[in-house]
């Protein structure tokens, strides 16, 4: 969404606040303050936080449902601000707080980010297992299950296998046309990028990144971070850094912005407070001046250096091997191929005021406290 559609949003949450407070309806008081507290979270205000932890709390007292949505939200909020430690304490909570009061596609999908932000904080051997979790208990592809996709091929890739990490690719760019969510697709566009660059698939890369930052121009979103470790080879660091310089300033947005200026150690070390492991070893691979503190678990930069990093072009590997089996590498941010030319795939373009349709959008405002508004106001 936009900032406007946020801010439209937060005033129509304000509204059924009002009116639940003055009828004493604490469950959709809670449900308000969730919309409140998404929206003001994606507009780079702490005060959203806030507003989703009293939303969880009075969900909670009344054994509501909402308290899992609640909690996945607070998930989420954390996340964009670059919190990867504080954002997997609240996706456990909303799978755990789901599955016992009954929310359980709230579950699924807080369990799907869990995944992600597992896998992202170097946790390798849980969010695979986690993710096998997920894919098995889905009876079919989803966007909870392509997310799940999008976030493993890395780590797959990291692990040497390019087979595996290509099917999940595939069927992530398989169904993206199918799905109108610009969130799931800015992501899913920047790690797909990012696959095929490590594997020597520039041109395929390059039409991936030009039709991420179309798109983006649209819908600006957090998420097209997932672009800015590639952004450089691929001939798209000034338009990523513009497209940054327009989001909420955050320590992600922070750190996201070095890294396409090519200030490595700066990324680093704020990437370092985030626990985002594979970012951080993309942050401080490029120079060895850059480094900041010891390697960590799901950090490559003790193995990847200017001279020794291992060449993009890889043999297929069937073999999926365990993180705790042999040294984690996260795939190279960086390249020494020029760029010939910027070309975009032939995707359907969203409507530039088009909301997200996740659960943490403007839509389940929509359906909920808008109506909720209008009975109340009869």
């Amino acid at each position: 969404m936009l900032a406007g559609e946020y801010e439209d949003a937060i005033h129509i949450g304000q509204q059924a606040l009002a009116m639940a407070e003055e009828l004493g309806l604490e469950e959709l008081q809670a449900h308000a303050l969730d919309n409140i507290g998404t929206s003001r979270g994606n507009l780079g205000e702490w005060q959203g936080v806030a507003d989703l932890e009293r939303s969880v709390a009075l969900a909670l007292a009344a054994r509501s449902p909402e308290a899992a949505c609640g909690l996945n939200n607070l998930g989420s909020v954390h996340s964009s601000f670059g919190d990867f430690r504080r954002s997997r304490e609240y996706f456990a909570e909303a799978v755990r707080v789901g599955e016992e009061l009954g929310s359980l596609s709230i579950a699924h999908y807080a369990r799907a980010m869990l995944v992600g932000t597992l896998l992202w904080s170097g946790d390798w051997d849980e969010g695979l297992r986690l993710a096998e979790v997920c894919l098995a208990e889905s009876a079919g592809e989803t966007t909870v299950t392509l997310s799940v996709r999008r976030n493993r091929a890395r780590v797959l890739l990291a692990q040497d296998d390019v087979s595996g990490a290509l099917e999940d690719t595939a069927q992530v760019l398989a169904r993206i046309r199918q799905v109108k969510d610009p969130q799931f697709v800015l992501s899913a566009l920047g790690s797909a990028a990012s696959v095929y660059l490590e594997l020597g698939r520039d041109r395929e890369a390059r039409e991936l990144a030009a039709t991420l930052v179309e798109r983006a121009r649209l819908v600006p979103d957090w998420r097209i971070a997932e672009l800015c470790y590639v952004a450089e080879p691929l001939g798209y660091a000034e338009d990523v850094h513009r497209l940054l310089e327009g989001l909420p300033p955050t320590r992600w947005q922070e750190a996201n912005l070095a890294l396409v200026s090519g200030a490595y150690a700066a990324a680093a070390e704020l990437l370092q407070e985030s626990s985002s492991r594979p970012t951080l070893a993309c942050a401080r691979q490029p120079s060895s001046d850059a480094r900041v503190g010891p390697p960590t678990r799901g950090d490559s930069s003790s193995r990847h250096s200017p001279s020794t990093a291992r060449s993009p072009r890889r043999a297929p590997s069937a073999k999926r091997r365990s993180s705790s089996a042999r040294p984690q590498r996260f795939p190279r941010s960086a390249c020494s191929r020029s760029i010939a030319s910027k070309s975009a795939l032939k995707l359907p373009s969203p409507k530039p005021r088009e909301p997200c349709r996740s659960i943490t959008s403007k839509k389940s405002v929509g359906r909920s406290c808008t109506i909720f508004v209008k009975s109340c106001s009869r």
